[in-house]
């Protein structure tokens, strides 16, 4: 197995998810000037963001979804090989999100966060939702491509990420709650699926049902001259 297809152990993603919270000088970060894009802030975040950039109708290069991991605040590299090592962490994980799919996607998890609330924990999957939809916004027109069904799918992940679905959250029970966040895996399988299969009809190369027609054979058009005197001039 190469080493961008070895899935990051726990102590790895520790520490990207440190890389990526503390990136951000803490002035900076303390003042949250609004309208600065400061990209993807955490683990969970990044694991949404990687999932919709590889389950999406058209693959990416790097070079196209970088800076939106970054945002504003690209890394001050202190060399090449910590930039090369950071950068290494991600696209493993990026790697491990495409082989669970492929080969295992009733195992795929998203990485979400507990969080401890009035002495209860609560799974919050708000962050990743987030990052989602900004591996979404990079091909959006793409995506609304596949009609209302991607729309449908997309829900239980954009309901979680605007003022409006979140005043519609506001009006579930505990267990409706609950529900919507357990979908997740699924809604992302389905939408995995779905522009897989679009993807591999458009590769499927163009055949003609009927013979093609010879360069001296007469023209189907029905003028009695040959084809290559009439239509295909």
């Amino acid at each position: 197995m190469s080493q961008l297809n070895t899935p990051l152990s726990d102590q790895e993603i520790d520490e990207l998810n440190r890389f990526l919270l503390e990136r951000i000088p803490e002035e900076e970060a303390n003042a949250a000037v609004e309208g600065v894009d400061e990209g993807v802030l955490d683990i969970s975040e990044l694991d949404g963001f990687l999932t919709a950039i590889v389950s999406g109708p058209q693959p990416l290069k790097p070079s196209e979804w970088l800076p939106v991991l970054w945002g504003e605040y690209e890394p001050a590299w202190g060399s090449n090989a910590e930039a090369e090592a950071t950068i290494s962490l991600v696209l493993r994980h990026m790697n491990a999100i495409v082989n669970t799919l492929v080969e295992a996607p009733e195992e795929f998890e998203p990485i979400v966060l507990e969080v401890e609330e009035e002495e209860a924990t609560i799974t919050s999957v708000e962050e990743w939702c987030l990052g989602y939809m900004k591996g979404v916004s990079l091909a959006m027109s793409a995506w609304q491509q596949g009609g209302q069904e991607v729309m449908d799918l997309l829900f239980p992940v954009m309901v979680f990420t605007t003022e409006e679905g979140r005043s519609s959250l506001a009006r579930l029970d505990a267990q409706e709650l609950d529900t919507l966040k357990r979908s997740l895996p699924t809604t992302v399988r389905k939408l995995y699926a779905f522009w897989q299969r679009r993807r591999a009809l458009a590769s499927v190369p163009f055949s003609h049902s009927e013979p093609q027609v010879g360069r001296n054979d007469p023209c189907p058009c029905g003028s009695g001259k040959k084809f290559k005197k009439c239509c295909l001039h």
